[in-house]
């Protein structure tokens, strides 16, 4: 929304959207990982359990810098080590895949090998 009120020439509701944007980025953060672990957990309260974080991508894609590369990097090697033959399981307990949510996923960590890997 920050990006959309800057090109209106809104400036002042750009400021404050993308201050929100980083309030909410930064409370994410804080909450969002596994204790213990260098991976992101499925939701805040389960934190044993993980997910596909395919959202992720539309930050990279409008490059609003929000999500760290670091959190890409952590994800990149968690995910190496949950594939099987299926591909990337959508979210535990699961063993099945979404070729979508792999493909947006692969587009966020094109830096990264298991992008080719999740192709």
């Amino acid at each position: 929304m920050g990006q959309i009120a800057h090109i209106c020439g809104e400036q002042e509701d750009a400021i404050h959207y993308r201050n929100k944007a980083r309030q909410f980025i930064a409370y994410w953060l804080k909450h969002a990982y596994a204790p213990g672990d260098k991976h992101l957990a499925l939701t805040y309260r389960s934190k044993r359990a993980w997910g596909t974080i395919y959202n992720a991508y539309p930050d990279a894609l409008l490059g609003t810098g929000l999500v760290p590369e670091s959190v890409a990097a952590e994800q990149a090697a968690f995910y190496r080590t949950k594939l099987n033959r299926l591909g990337l399981p959508l979210q535990t307990p699961h063993r099945y895949a979404k070729t979508d949510w792999q493909m947006w996923l692969a587009a966020w960590l094109h830096r990264h090998p298991i992008s080719q890997e999740l192709i």
